[in-house]
């Protein structure tokens, strides 16, 4: 069984990192040795590594949001999970990071992302 914070402090700094299109830029070009990621690398921490669905599955009490945060966590989710459909079947390692940065499908994702960051800020 996971801790729930620890697995809460990890997604909600995977979906800050999303957030950040430059912070994405610095992470997916591979421009620092030290700090390297892709597209791929991304979705599989939502998804697979931070089990976004499993969290949300716990409803939001365990999750410790509001219901105005648990839905923008579910919007982003849904989106995300969205753009993943709208590439297939094109392997994800195989996405040029560029042209995930250029898609507006994407700067729809990180708009999601943002959008619940601030509620977890306000």
């Amino acid at each position: 069984m996971r801790d729930h914070e620890i697995w809460r402090s990890e997604l909600v700094s995977e979906i800050r990192t999303i957030a950040n299109a430059g912070e994405l830029k610095r992470l997916w070009s591979g421009l620092d040795p030290h700090a390297v990621s892709s597209f791929a690398e991304e979705v599989a921490h939502v998804f697979d590594d931070y089990d976004i669905d499993g969290f949300i599955a716990a409803g939001p009490d365990k999750a410790k949001l509001h219901r105005e945060q648990f839905g923008a966590l579910r919007r982003f989710r849904d989106r995300f999970a969205a753009y993943i459909d709208g590439v297939a079947p094109t392997p994800l390692t195989s996405i040029d990071h560029e042209a995930v940065l250029a898609d507006p499908q994407w700067g729809e994702v990180t708009k999601v992302a943002r959008e619940f960051i601030a509620l977890l800020d306000a």
